[in-house]
């Protein structure tokens, strides 16, 4: 079966080498070409001080790395060659890691998914106790009679006992091995083929647990979004995949700590892994306990410094902080070409939309985007909370992918090349799906849990919690007699599960295709010559939209099944999902309330553009403030001193959304007292480009000046201060206690 492997990986490679040549996205192959060049010139520190560079700190060395390659083989001074869109000397180099990548991937979804399918035994095995248990367990599997010895019962995955799955449903583990715990594996790969075979069951359509991994593995390899992505357009999104895929794989293998460095190098080398760090580190709390946490976060931190070492003895940490920080707002629009909600609300027009945009109230649509993830995200940590699990951890991964891609703004078409693998690794638990309708995994139908609880109490009274599992006496639902017929009772278990099993492969299947047809069109949007012709053609608007619309369905569909794992109704993980979907509604009540009340400070609003001839823009402080702490000081006129305002300098220009919702703006304004004695200025506003006043020329001495203007109808403010034609300089102007008015 390796061999098989190896030889689709082999197949899968050539098949990738195949489009190396295709310049794909060629701004960015210029921007590695030009950051490549740097670093190798001049080292990663110099890259991140003195470049555009928008990476985080470790994949400054994936590109030192591409330079040092190209100057073995080719001279990167030789410009004409070196910036050709078709140098395949670069174009192999900047892609070779993509390739890598996603055979690492294919691997890695080959491995963890044989350790699910033969129910972790490799793992458990590794340290599987004396010689007498190994016999014994070998001669219970032949023979199915007798019971296991006491000694061999908490470690074979042959004889569960209550006790064992209630400490691992809690997310108990036995101190045991080298690294203080038992395996977890009979926890962690749950609804395993070799666990608790329900023999009600239909046969699994796959008949070999050797083919199924393999299979699996070729799913990744030949889809074609990985092909597209890396190969193709030339981007690196594999790379954060397969590393964050490597520490659950050590993470499965009982190396926690291991695991945490591995983890810490995947959010330095691609940013978005960050969004699984509360994941990552609430399932090592609930799997291994506080002291392994702790442990963790300590080889974590130690990993970060190593891998920033070079920052850290150049006295420039900052530097590394400003990579993990600057791409906040690096992009401001609604949509960078994700078929999301945003790119419905723009219309499919997401790059032509500022974020800063005002949707319910005084919120803007990336404060909304954040509000919207959080609350999904929430119910991503309940799922961790409730059960660390292998399936929970990457249902979490799958959620906290889609809820980022579709919930917030700026969000790039690239960020669900995430959710193809995790949901490859989720197809094991759907196709072997032991739990169906008729089942009670914390989540029957209502005559179900009226049956169930009146069968447990007119028997033999309620059972203790840990026998509840496994005791003949308190089977599982599904095993207990239906008031029903039984062929109907079967015959609705079988039904109900393969109905389950097509919904999740078509989820799938529908997810693969609107990712792909995304991705696809980023690419062809800008550089039609470089994509698939007969796919190009399909670039259409309206059909955009409509991708968009099934990506937020998909993304409702996943929330759906979250909230239906996590609890029956009224019990604690109930009422916090509900306080999930409470939460944007109460978020944007708390944020409104100055809109409520009728008056609304403008600096409470985010501004769509600001620009001015000295300085950046400061709220609630002049503009000397901008260039450190020790220059911060407070709005004042001729020592009249004002708590809000905006610190500015002539010529600026500061431009404000307010959709229409406002009547009338009042302000005062004037020259900062820092201002030298030569600073003049006039300040204008204008209402959707229509001038709505303009001040006499305002000198360093004057007293702070009121103005008021109507806004009833005004979709966009824009606030503006010139020099009086003197020149700016020391023209630093203030807009004070601007007030808007419902």
């Amino acid at each position: 079966m390796t061999r098989r492997l190896f030889l689709f990986l082999f197949l899968c490679l050539a098949i990738r080498f195949l489009f190396i040549g295709n310049p794909g996205f060629v701004a960015d192959v210029a921007y590695w070409k030009s950051w490549s060049l740097a670093a190798s010139d001049k080292g990663v520190v110099w890259l991140a001080q003195n470049t555009n560079f928008n990476y985080p700190p470790a994949f400054g060395y994936v590109l030192l790395l591409m330079g040092k390659l190209y100057r073995l083989f080719a001279n990167p001074y030789n410009f004409g060659q070196y910036w050709n869109e078709a140098n395949f000397l670069f174009l192999f180099l900047a892609k070779i890691p993509s390739i890598i990548c996603d055979l690492a991937i294919a691997y890695l979804i080959y491995r963890i998914s044989s350790l699910f399918l033969q129910g972790a035994k490799p793992v458990e095995n590794r340290r599987g106790g004396t010689w007498r248990e190994a016999i014994w367990n070998h001669w219970r599997r032949v023979t199915a009679v007798g019971g296991p010895p006491a000694t061999a019962r908490r470690t074979s995955p042959d004889f569960p006992v209550a006790n064992q799955e209630t400490e691992a449903r809690e997310g108990r583990g036995r101190r045991t091995g080298e690294n203080g715990w038992q395996d977890p594996s009979p926890m962690l790969f749950e609804d395993s083929p070799n666990r608790q075979a329900d023999p009600s069951a239909s046969p699994s359509p796959i008949n070999t647990i050797q083919l199924f991994p393999l299979l699996l593995a070729s799913l990744y390899l030949f889809h074609p979004l990985p092909i597209l992505d890396g190969s193709i357009w030339g981007q690196v999104d594999s790379l954060g995949v397969a590393v964050f895929l490597l520490s659950l794989f050590f993470l499965f293998k009982n190396r926690p700590l291991l695991s945490c460095a591995i983890f810490t190098a995947g959010f330095l080398l691609k940013l978005q892994n960050i969004i699984y760090i509360p994941i990552f580190y609430l399932f090592i709390l609930r799997r291994f306990g506080c002291k392994v946490l702790f442990q963790g976060l300590a080889i974590s931190t130690l990993a970060f410094f190593i891998l920033t070492i070079e920052f850290f003895l150049t006295g420039n940490m900052k530097w590394v902080i400003y990579l993990m920080t600057q791409n906040a707002d690096w992009f401001p629009y609604l949509s960078l070409n994700a078929y999301n909600l945003w790119w419905i609300v723009a219309g499919g027009a997401g790059m032509a939309s500022s974020d800063k945009i005002l949707t319910f109230g005084i919120v803007n649509a990336k404060t909304l985007g954040l509000i919207l993830f959080s609350s999904a995200y929430f119910l991503s940590l309940l799922l961790i909370l409730k059960e660390a699990t292998f399936k929970n951890l990457l249902l979490s991964s799958l959620l906290a992918v889609l809820a980022f891609f579709n919930l917030l703004t700026q969000s790039h078409e690239r960020y669900i090349f995430p959710a193809i693998p995790y949901m490859i690794l989720l197809l094991p638990y759907f196709v072997n799906r032991r739990v169906t309708r008729t089942e009670n995994r914390r989540g029957e139908a209502w005559h179900e849990v009226i049956w169930n609880y009146w069968r447990r109490v007119t028997a033999v009274g309620e059972p203790p919690s840990t026998t509840r599992r496994t005791s003949p006496e308190f089977q599982k639902p599904s095993e207990i007699p239906m008031p029903a017929k039984a062929e109907d009772v079967g015959r609705g278990k079988t039904a109900g599960r393969t109905r389950r099993q097509w919904i999740q492969i078509f989820f799938f299947l529908l997810l693969s295709l609107t990712a792909f047809y995304n991705v696809h069109n980023g690419l062809v949007t800008f550089y039609p010559q470089y994509g698939l012709p007969l796919l190009s053609s399909l670039n259409i608007k309206a059909l955009t939209i409509g991708v968009s619309f099934v990506n937020m369905l998909l993304l409702a569909f996943l929330i759906f099944h979250v909230v239906s794992r996590l609890s029956l109704p009224f019990s604690p993980f109930a009422i916090l999902s509900l306080c999930s979907f409470a939460f944007p509604i109460l978020a944007l009540v708390f944020l409104n309330l100055n809109y409520l009340g009728g008056q609304v400070p403008l600096t409470s609003l985010t501004h769509l553009y600001a620009s001015q001839g000295f300085g950046t823009l400061q709220y609630n402080q002049a503009v000397n403030s901008s260039f450190s702490p020790k220059n911060w000081t407070r709005l004042s006129v001729q020592y009249f001193f004002y708590r809000k305002g905006l610190g500015t300098h002539a010529n600026s220009e500061i431009v404000y959304n307010l959709g229409g919702k406002f009547k009338k703006l009042t302000t005062d304004f004037g020259i900062d007292t820092e201002a030298g004695t030569e600073s003049s200025a006039v300040f204008k506003i204008y209402g959707d480009d229509k001038l709505l006043f303009a001040s006499k020329t305002m000198g360093r001495f004057d007293l702070p000046k009121h103005a008021e203007v109507d806004l009833l109808g005004v979709k966009n403010l824009r606030l503006v201060t010139e020099d009086a034609g003197d020149g700016n300089r020391d023209d630093h102007t203030d807009w004070l206690n601007p007030i808007l008015i419902k």
